[in-house]
């Protein structure tokens, strides 16, 4: 750990200063306050609630701020104790831009989506993955070996394309019995949300899931715009960067993404109180 940031850990440890945490679930915003309990070389150990420790299960890091740090920390996941809800945290690295700081709704999509990025000062595109979005932007990911500091660094002007499935709207969830959320639960997390509930031994399934039947899903449509890069980091295991890109004011852009926005938050909202409520009563049962 850099000495500078150590020392300014002890500093919040003594003086018994709350630090926030932000996070995201499939790109809800979930943000709170936690408190440093321990610090030791390498590492600190944080207590936060069960909202928190239901994103460290899954995202495995979390984001660190405060005053007396002088910015934002990205923070790795080394040990998790849900029933204790405190977590070590460490490999911390200063993060530059407006992590914690979104005005708009940003969502994941539920598929895999490429997106391509393309500089104004080079004719070449690059291929990534679409991480989330938001009427007003994206969020993207790229292999480490693709990104270029010329193009790819804040403030930098980029044009994006993907082509975005949506759903048509369907009727409320039904409940599902809890021997049937046991046993679908690779229908509804992938394999790395799975792998952080299962090292836990605590797979908690929301009750509810939407269903889109073939028959209502659309074809892909094609979105594309022109913003600028305000954030862009590595993130563990450092294979890949993570941008985020500002699009400016595209109603094309805005008309398409919108609904697509709604639905998603509404399916995204609904599966993490399921998560975190059953993670509770896991806990406390």
């Amino acid at each position: 750990m850099n000495t500078n940031i150590r020392l300014r850990f002890d500093q919040l440890f003594r003086q018994k200063t709350r630090v926030r945490l932000v996070n995201s679930y499939k790109g809800l915003p979930v943000a709170s306050e936690a408190v440093i309990t321990r610090v030791d070389q390498d590492l600190i150990q944080v207590e936060c609630d069960i909202q928190q420790v239901a994103c460290l299960l899954i995202e495995r890091h979390t984001f660190i701020q405060s005053a007396a740090l002088e910015g934002t920390l990205m923070a790795s996941l080394l040990r998790l104790d849900p029933a204790g809800k405190w977590a070590d945290l460490g490999d911390f690295l200063q993060v530059e831009g407006d992590i914690g700081q979104r005005q708009n709704v940003r969502v994941e999509p539920d598929e895999p989506v490429s997106v391509l990025l393309q500089s104004n000062s080079h004719a070449s595109w690059v291929k990534g993955s679409l991480v989330d979005l938001s009427i007003r932007g994206i969020g993207a990911s790229l292999e480490r070996i693709l990104v270029n500091p010329r193009y790819h660094t804040i403030g930098a002007d980029l044009n994006v394309a993907f082509n975005l499935p949506i759903p048509a709207p369907t009727p409320p969830p039904a409940r599902t019995s809890s021997l049937k959320a046991h046993t679908d639960s690779s229908e509804r997390f992938g394999r790395d949300e799975l792998r952080g509930l299962k090292s836990t031994g605590m797979l908690v399934e929301p009750e509810t899931k939407r269903v889109v039947h073939p028959a209502q899903q659309r074809e892909p449509v094609l979105v594309s715009g022109h913003g600028k890069v305000v954030y862009c980091y590595s993130i563990p295991p450092f294979t890949h960067y993570r941008l985020g890109i500002s699009i400016e004011r595209n109603d094309v852009f805005q008309t398409v993404v919108r609904p697509y926005i709604t639905l998603r938050q509404a399916d995204i909202i609904r599966e993490f109180r399921g998560l975190y409520t059953l993670l509770a009563r896991k806990i406390n049962s």
